[in-house]
């Protein structure tokens, strides 16, 4: 929690110069926080894919270990 907490304070910092931005000097800027976005984004796919594999593992071992418990009874 203090890891994201500080990611977003440090985005902020960052983007604290676009306050006082105008017209094209704002676009480095949006850009900035397009690009931090999908690399958000993107990190947030791959932790939730990453996730779901290994619960998929889990389920796995589960089955077969409770077809092993079947076939012993």
């Amino acid at each position: 929690m203090a890891k994201r907490n500080g990611l977003l304070a440090a985005a902020l910092l960052l983007l604290l110069p676009a306050l006082g931005a105008e017209g094209e000097e704002f676009l480095p800027f949006l850009f900035a926080a397009f690009a931090i976005t999908w690399v958000a984004f993107f990190a947030y796919a791959f932790f939730i894919a990453r996730k779901q594999a290994d619960l998929k593992q889990e389920i796995e071992v589960l089955r077969s270990l409770q077809d092993k418990d079947d076939d012993s009874e």
